[in-house]
């Protein structure tokens, strides 16, 4: 069995979206010089999720990014967004410890630099699981938990997904709470790069905080926060891999 990590996200939500124009793009550039990113804007249709509902508004996207996309900083009207992708077959994915602090390390400097004031975090990745295709019709029942004995549907599924969403506090008795979103799925699934689609198990985690009105995290619960979840992140990825090789044994 072959797996591996093919998109890394992290998400910082910002109570005021940062204003797209000369003198602060001239401002991120400077403060992400060392990456090496080069700017691009668009005008866009946006959406800003709120404790009221998901709002619909006018944004300008700016975007940071590595020639060859492979990295990018996008700023949106309510959050920022840092993400690597695989962008070929021997594009091999830093770790889950090593995205996440450089991510920490951007949000960090973008903190300082514009004053911004944080009301939500994400940390997400995706993993792809090529096994054999005679393994493939085997994995179902170990997450879907069934046995079917009728003979219409004793077959098992060619495409199906399932998700969980579990929930705690950041820290014990924490007013912060974060959600577990792990959705796993089997379907014909192609990588950014790829020619073509492959029947593959998907996996993809997205552990974030619930919106709470009127809520500013503080400095020491954002740093918390990254240092807690990709810890978390990578072990709910070692779970699954552990299920799956025990199947595929």
């Amino acid at each position: 069995m072959y797996n591996e990590i093919v998109h890394h996200r992290a998400t910082l939500f910002i109570s005021s979206p940062i204003e797209i124009n000369s003198e602060n793009v001239t401002k991120i550039s400077a403060v992400l010089e060392k990456y090496q990113l080069i700017p691009t804007s668009a005008k866009s249709l946006g959406f800003r999720i709120t404790p009221q509902g998901i709002k619909q508004e006018d944004s300008i996207t700016l975007e940071m990014k590595k020639l060859d996309e492979s990295f990018k900083v996008i700023f949106g009207n309510d959050r920022i967004d840092i993400m690597r992708n695989k962008i070929s077959e021997n594009d091999i994915l830093e770790s889950t410890n090593l995205f996440t602090q450089k991510a920490e390390n951007i949000f960090s400097l973008l903190i300082q630099t514009f004053s911004l004031l944080t009301n939500r975090l994400a940390l997400c990745a995706n993993v792809v699981f090529d096994l054999d295709n005679d393994r493939l019709d085997n994995i179902y029942t170990i997450f879907a938990n069934t046995t079917e004995d009728s003979t219409d549907i004793s077959l098992p599924p060619i495409e199906w997904e399932i998700k969980n969403v579990r929930r705690k506090p950041l820290r014990e008795q924490d007013v912060i709470l974060i959600n577990y979103v792990s959705k796993i799925a089997r379907n014909n699934i192609q990588i950014g790069y790829e020619k073509e689609s492959k029947d593959r198990i998907l996996l993809e985690l997205d552990i974030n905080s619930v919106p709470i009105p009127n809520l500013i995290i503080s400095e020491d619960n954002i740093k918390y926060f990254w240092k807690d979840v990709h810890i978390k992140l990578t072990q709910i990825i070692n779970c699954y891999q552990k299920d799956l090789n025990h199947e595929c044994e």
